[in-house]
């Protein structure tokens, strides 16, 4: 949420910013502007225009001879670390490019083998996945992507990326393909430099969910006590996080501070020990207000503990189905 908030205030800014600038040009008689840092695309385009568009010694207005798009340069609001996954070097060469236009630089990789070693060595948000490529494609590699992020076995870095299909068909049924394997999105090839824009700019108001459950901890705790013994533990978990949850709201709405740190107290070390590592920091927090007065800090804490219990106790519920169905 806070992301997304400095993204729209950041946004409103420039957007207020650039209005004055444009009203304070319209004064003077530019033929055309141009943003710094100045590309060499962006000059030739300009420089371009303005030969193409004078007409009877008067040149058109700033507003049409503008080069700049909503989406220029938007790696300056909304970094993002690509991963292209593209065996045609054409194709290849086509999506950097356009990407680098829009601030962005990205890794490229040939096949789906190589996008699961990359993700095993460092993490991405948004994945360019073409379809079809040799030694693996990009369905199998999404399915693989999807299935073992969860599991130790993937041994992947960071959160799960988006993924974007990159196909030569257009048809629905292939779309549909792309979508059950896992994939996020489609693009049609030929690539078109204003479609990538849309879908980049589409993706960067929806964050990457984070994982609330740390699968290393989780592993950890199955290895300590055994897959049955951590399941009852799971178990007991998800019966009592929603009952000390409705225990620190009504220490909340009677202002009961001291209630409210020992529940927090409580919820951090059960927590820490299923893997939910960042509702246990969050009530480590609230734990620190001992002894303090009751503050509009404490709101916020709460919910935060009540976002993140959410998150934890979806993800848990999974797990638990997905190994009971296992054994």
């Amino acid at each position: 949420m806070y992301a997304f908030n400095h993204f729209t205030k950041v946004s409103k800014f420039k957007l207020a910013v650039a209005q004055t600038i444009k009203e304070y040009i319209k004064q003077v008689d530019w033929s055309a502007t141009l943003s710094k840092p100045i590309k060499q695309s962006q000059l030739s385009d300009i420089l371009s225009n303005i030969c193409l568009q004078e007409k009877g010694g008067y040149f058109k207005s700033v507003d049409t001879l503008s080069t700049s798009s909503p989406y220029d340069n938007i790696a300056n609001i909304a970094p993002l670390k690509i991963l292209i996954a593209e065996d045609n070097i054409v194709n290849q060469k086509v999506i950097t490019n356009i990407l680098k236009r829009l601030g962005y630089r990205a890794d490229v990789v040939a096949n789906g083998l190589e996008v699961l070693e990359n993700l095993r060595r460092q993490s991405y948000d948004l994945i360019l996945m073409d379809v079809q490529m040799p030694e693996m494609d990009g369905l199998t590699a999404t399915r693989q992507i999807r299935t073992l992020w969860d599991t130790p076995h993937g041994n992947f870095q960071g959160n799960s990326p988006h993924i974007i299909a990159m196909t030569a068909n257009a048809m629905k049924g292939d779309q549909e393909k792309c979508l059950d394997a896992g994939m996020d999105d489609y693009l049609s090839k030929p690539i078109n430099r204003g479609k990538l824009q849309e879908l980049l700019e589409h993706w960067i108001r929806k964050p990457i969910m984070k994982k609330a459950i740390d699968d290393q901890a989780l592993q950890s705790l199955k290895d300590s006590t055994g897959e049955d013994a951590s399941i009852e533990i799971i178990n007991a978990y998800l019966n009592f996080l929603p009952q000390s949850l409705e225990k620190l709201q009504a220490a909340y709405e009677n202002k009961d501070l001291n209630q409210l740190v020992q529940l927090a107290h409580i919820i951090k070390s059960s927590s820490a020990g299923v893997g939910a590592k960042k509702l246990s920091e969050i009530c480590l927090e609230l734990e620190l207000f001992k002894n303090k007065e009751f503050s509009s800090e404490i709101t916020d804490l709460l919910s935060l503990i009540n976002e993140e219990s959410a998150l934890v106790l979806s993800e848990l519920q999974k797990k638990t189905k997905k190994s009971q169905a296992q054994t």
